[in-house]
C-alpha cells in the first residue's frame, strides 16, 4: 500500500507578502501597522502578525546540529522527550495514590515535591524518614521511572532519602535517572533563607555529585527558574539567570571533580505560559547559550546531552504576569507591603493543604 503526499496547499496558487500587505492595509484604514499588529515583548522583541517561509534562517539546525538549538535528537520514536507529572499533596498516602494514577496514565517521570520535616519551605508531601519517602513510591518502578527532587533549602537531605532508597530497592547505578534537584542559588531566591549557608549548600552539592558520580543518568543540580519569574523577570532576564546560576554550580563542583563531569551534573527547569511560540523560541535559546558556555569552556555540548524541562508558570494564573497587590493592615488599611498574584495563588494551595493535612491528623487522633 503507498500513499502520496498531502499537497492541500499546492493546489492554490500562493501569495506574496505585498498582496496580504495589500490586504491588511483595507482593514486598518490608515492606521499605524507597527502599533496595531506588531507585539513586543518585555525584552523589546518584536513579534510580527505574520511570518512566511522566507523568514526562516538559512541554516536551520535539526535536532543533534550546530547548537542544539532544537534539542540532541534521537531516531524516530526513540526521542528524548518525557511527561513529568508534578506531586505535591501533603499526605503521603494520597501522594502515592496520585503518583501511580498518573503513571497509569501516561506519565513516564516524576516531579516530587517534598516538604522535609514539615518545615514549610516547599508546598509539598511532608516527609520526615526513609520510610515516607518509600511510602510516596511505593509500587513505581524505579528503574524505569526518572524522577527529580524539589524540596528547596533542605534538597540534600531529601537527595539522601532518594538515593537511600535506591541502594534498598537494589537499583543499579545505571538505572537511576532523574535529578537530585539540588538548586540553593533558587531555594534562596524563593524562601530568602538557607540555614546552611551558600558554602555549605555548596559543599552539599560536591559531596552528593560524588556519592552519585556512578549514575550517569541521574543529575545532581536542578536550575529551576521559577522564582525569577514569578517576581516578573522577562524572557532574557530569567535565561540569564538560569545560565548564570548553571555555571556558578559548575564553579563551586570543578575544586574536586574534572570539568566535564562538574558540566555533567546540570539540569534545568524553565517555566512556560500561554504563548507557545515564545516559550519554544525561549527553550531553543537556553539550548544554545548553554551549548555556547559549554563550548567556551572546552567540553562537547553533544556529549553532555543536558535535560531541559518546561513547566507551567504559576503567574501565568494572575491576569497581568506582573502583577501587584497591595498588602493593607486590617483597620489603619495602612499599606504595609505588595504581592505578586502568583504568591496570592500559592498561598491559596498551601491553605488548602495544611486545611488537608489537620483533617488527616484530627481522624488519626479519633
Amino acid at each position: 500500500m503507498t500513499t502520496s503526499e498531502l499537497t492541500l496547499a499546492a493546489e492554490f496558487p500562493s501569495g506574496s507578502r505585498e498582496q496580504w500587505l495589500a490586504l491588511v492595509d483595507t482593514v486598518l484604514k490608515g492606521a499605524d501597522f507597527d502599533r496595531k499588529l506588531v507585539s513586543n515583548t518585555y525584552d523589546g522583541i518584536a513579534i510580527q502578525p505574520l511570518y512566511t517561509q522566507q523568514d526562516r534562517p538559512p541554516a536551520e539546525q535539526l535536532p543533534g546540529q550546530g547548537d542544539l538549538t532544537r534539542g540532541v535528537g534521537g531516531p524516530r520514536g526513540d526521542l528524548p522527550w518525557s511527561i513529568a507529572t508534578i506531586q505535591r499533596h501533603p499526605l503521603v498516602e494520597e501522594a502515592n495514590r496520585q503518583v501511580l494514577t498518573d503513571l497509569e496514565g501516561g506519565a513516564n517521570s516524576l516531579v516530587l515535591r517534598l516538604d522535609v520535616h514539615g518545615a514549610g519551605a516547599v508546598d509539598g508531601t511532608v516527609i520526615g524518614a526513609a520510610d515516607d519517602l518509600a511510602a510516596v513510591l511505593e509500587g513505581v518502578y524505579l528503574d524505569l521511572i526518572s524522577v527529580t527532587l524539589e524540596a528547596g533549602p533542605l534538597g540534600a537531605t531529601a537527595a539522601e532519602l532518594l538515593v537511600a532508597l535506591y541502594d534498598v530497592k537494589g537499583v543499579s547505578p545505571a538505572e537511576r535517572a532523574g535529578s537530585l534537584g539540588l538548586d540553593p542559588i533558587g531555594a534562596l531566591a524563593a524562601t530568602g533563607a538557607l540555614p546552611q549557608g551558600l558554602d555549605g549548600a555548596f559543599a552539599e552539592l560536591r559531596e552528593l555529585a560524588n556519592r552519585v558520580s556512578d549514575a550517569p543518568n541521574l543529575r545532581t543540580i536542578n536550575v529551576d527558574t521559577a522564582a525569577v519569574v514569578d517576581a516578573g523577570a522577562s524572557e532574557v532576564e530569567e535565561l540569564a539567570v538560569a545560565i548564570a546560576t548553571a555555571l556558578e554550580y559548575v564553579r563551586a563542583l570543578c575544586s574536586d571533580r574534572p570539568l566535564e563531569a562538574a558540566f555533567g551534573e546540570i539540569a534545568f527547569t524553565l517555566q512556560s505560559d500561554a504563548d507557545v511560540f515564545a516559550g519554544v523560541a525561549k527553550l531553543r535559546a537556553a539550548r544554545r547559550l548553554w551549548a555556547h558556555a559549554v563550548r567556551a569552556a572546552g567540553v562537547d555540548p553533544v556529549a553532555l546531552a543536558t535535560p531541559f524541562a518546561s513547566r507551567t508558570a504559576t503567574r501565568m494564573m494572575s491576569q497581568r504576569d506582573v502583577g501587584r497587590l497591595p498588602v493593607v493592615k486590617r483597620g489603619t488599611r495602612e499599606v504595609v507591603g505588595l504581592i505578586g498574584r502568583h504568591g496570592v495563588v500559592r498561598a491559596y494551595n498551601v491553605a488548602v493543604q495544611r486545611k488537608v493535612q489537620d483533617q488527616h491528623t484530627q481522624e488519626r487522633v479519633r
